[in-house]
């Protein structure tokens, strides 16, 4: 079993990996999925190789637990075939329970395809799943022909937007990405985006606020240990269990959507508003820090008083400051349920 490290678009901080299946042979080498998973599928004896990852990934576990390690969330594929040729349910259940993995901990990926095949099914399935305290995530969001039936028609916790809709950069990509943002955050649905090759891609996922992201920019899939240096060596903080809850309700945040804007901003803009000033803020004691600024938050500050962010941050900390006295009372009018203007 291979891991791919996952990453929030706010913090940059591993947040995930996501377990894939690898065949290693001494005389022939790694063979791809590509290559096995459709004849194991022919002769119906995928669940034999699923059931097995997740007994690795749950052996994986153990011994994190063993070494005193954190242990970072998983998430792992499940075949159409699991569901059907299997109880994938009570074979997941069992290897959790000799393991003592925490089921808040192991996610479940289900891709748009297999839901076309046997929706009752897996319908019922993923109710049970949720029952028992696991995620359930859509992989490959957008590749299908129903994929707007596919969110009305079944209960995720979040989608994975397909690595193709990314590699064409150009501005009508860019729209279809940032409208299933939009739409999926309005419904209470979080969002990855897979396949980020640049920093590019990664700049534009983080400003219309996808949660999550992964792909080669990040890290590229390989053994647990060998993953884990990857992304120490490479400068990633990796989050930890207390922040968990509190960046996932960050995520709820639309940066795209007027919901979040004062109704002074709504008459001049409608629907989307990119154009619009945002930013996040948090404040840990007496220190302020900003999670997110857009661009226009940047440029408006460059035209207003010459200065970068880091440069505004470093004067909101500093008690000497105008700044830092004006903000503060800002903050404090907002705490109180109050308003307030800030010129």
């Amino acid at each position: 079993v291979y891991y791919q490290p996952l990453i929030r678009a706010l913090s940059k901080e591993v947040c995930g990996l996501e377990a894939l299946v690898r065949w290693i042979d001494p005389q022939f080498g790694m063979f791809s999925p590509a290559e096995f998973i459709p004849v194991l599928e022919e002769y119906h004896l995928i669940h034999l190789l699923d059931i097995h990852v997740i007994s690795l990934i749950c052996q994986e576990f153990a011994a994190i637990r063993e070494r005193g390690e954190e242990m970072i969330p998983v998430s792992l594929n499940l075949s159409r075939m699991d569901f059907e040729l299997c109880d994938i349910f009570g074979e997941l259940e069992k290897l959790v329970e000799k393991y003592q993995v925490p089921r808040e901990l192991l996610t479940l990926e289900i891709t748009e395809s297999v839901l076309s095949k046997s929706p009752a099914l897996i319908s019922s399935r993923i109710k049970r799943f949720h029952e028992a305290g696991y995620k359930v995530w859509m992989d490959d969001f957008g590749s299908g022909y129903s994929s707007l039936n596919v969110l009305k028609d079944f209960d995720f916790d979040l989608i994975k937007i397909d690595m193709m809709l990314l590699q064409d950069s150009n501005e009508k990509s860019r729209k279809i990405i940032s409208s299933i943002v939009d739409m999926a955050k309005k419904i209470g649905i979080r969002t990855l985006a897979e396949g980020v090759e640049t920093e590019e891609q990664l700049d534009f996922l983080r400003e219309i606020g996808c949660e999550k992201l992964q792909g080669y920019y990040i890290g590229r899939p390989g053994p647990y240990q060998n993953s884990i240096l990857h992304c120490k060596e490479n400068g990633f903080r990796f989050e930890s269990p207390g922040k968990r809850q509190y960046n996932d309700d960050l995520g709820y945040i639309n940066l795209l959507s007027n919901g979040c804007l004062p109704p002074s901003a709504l008459e001049e803009k409608e629907d989307i508003a990119p154009g619009i000033p945002l930013s996040i803020v948090e404040m840990l004691g007496d220190r302020i820090e900003f999670l997110y600024v857009n661009q226009s938050f940047q440029r408006e500050l460059a035209i207003a008083d010459g200065l970068s962010v880091q440069e505004t941050e470093r004067l909101i900390n500093d008690k000497n400051t105008a700044q830092y006295k004006q903000i503060r009372s800002f903050l404090s009018a907002l705490s109180e349920g109050g308003g307030s203007d800030m010129d």
